[in-house]
C-alpha cells in the first residue's frame, strides 16, 4: 500500500503543478495583454502627435514659401525701381 499512496502522492504533486504551471502562464497572458492595450494606446496617442506635428510642419512650409514669395517679389521691384531712377537720371 505504500507504494500505491507514494503514487498517489507522485499524481497529486504533478497535477499541482500542471495548475500551478497553467496559472502562471495565465497571467503570464493577462499582463502580455495589458503591455499590449498599453503599447496600442500609446501608439494612438503618438500617431496623433504626428499628424499634428505634420500639419503644423506644413503649416511653417507654406508661411516660409510665402515669405520667400513675397521677398522676391519686394527685390523685383526695388530693382524694376532702381532701373527707372537710372533711366530718368541719364
Amino acid at each position: 500500500m505504500d507504494s500505491k499512496d507514494e503514487l498517489v502522492k507522485q499524481h497529486a504533486k504533478v497535477a499541482e503543478d500542471a495548475v500551478a504551471g497553467w496559472e502562471k502562464a495565465e497571467n503570464e497572458v493577462v499582463e502580455l495583454k495589458q503591455k499590449l492595450e498599453d503599447a496600442a494606446d500609446k501608439n494612438i496617442v503618438l500617431e496623433d502627435r504626428v499628424s499634428h506635428l505634420d500639419g503644423a510642419l506644413k503649416e511653417c512650409v507654406r508661411q516660409l514659401r510665402q515669405f520667400r514669395d513675397e521677398q522676391e517679389k519686394k527685390i523685383q521691384e526695388a530693382v524694376t525701381e532702381m532701373n527707372k531712377m537710372k533711366r530718368h537720371s541719364m
